[in-house]
């Protein structure tokens, strides 16, 4: 008899300490899970934010036919902002063995964007803005092109999400969104490559 409760006491104990421990790796993972939901809501937020404002800028040098400091500035920002998202989310993804392009990506494109803005800066040195010339126009709108293309990508990929009261989308790090953003942002750049690398000519 003491032998049988000794066993049964046993087992009860371990099965509390199983229970206990899976307890803990979820709340582990939930906070995990909320922590990661709240970077990538806010990281997306900033990254559409920053094609939307390269449009503006773009439009902006097109319509006035000038490119002043500050736009080359605000351009290398967004640039930033764009790769910096690439680089985290794809890692990510790559870790989570969710998604994995090893192409031509937008991060790519970000770079490409950046260098032909800065082939611009040693005239911007001497002056806050300048005149820009038919060449520079022409790769402008190119890149009006390929970012509105890209802009329509991200707002199909996030128009399902829903908003709570603070007007913000209630999204989870486990949701698939952000790696269709990755996978549409990347098939657009692979299938613009050769039109975008000709920008450097």
């Amino acid at each position: 008899m003491k032998k049988s409760s000794i066993v049964i006491s046993i087992s009860f104990l371990s099965f509390i300490m199983v229970v206990v421990a899976l307890i803990n790796t979820y709340k582990i993972n939930k906070g995990y899970a909320e922590y990661h939901s709240a970077a990538v809501r806010n990281d997306t937020s900033h990254f559409i934010a920053s094609f939307e404002d390269n449009d503006r800028i773009f439009k902006a040098i097109l319509n006035e036919g000038t490119l002043s400091q500050e736009q080359l500035a605000q351009v290398r920002e967004n640039v930033y902002v764009q790769v910096r998202y690439y680089e985290d989310y794809h890692g990510l993804a790559v870790h989570l063995d969710r998604y994995q392009h090893d192409a031509y990506s937008i991060a790519s494109a970000a770079f490409l964007t950046e260098a032909v803005f800065n082939r611009q800066q040693g005239q911007l040195e001497i002056k806050t803005r300048m005149d820009v010339d038919d060449t520079f126009v022409k790769k402008v709108e190119m890149l009006v092109l390929f970012n509105s293309n890209c802009i329509k990508e991200l707002h199909r990929r996030t128009q399902h999400l829903e908003l709570n009261e603070e007007g913000s989308a209630e999204i989870s790090i486990t949701d698939d969104f952000w790696i269709d953003i990755l996978r549409g942002l990347n098939r657009l750049s692979y299938e613009k490559q050769s039109d975008l690398q000709m920008l450097l000519n």
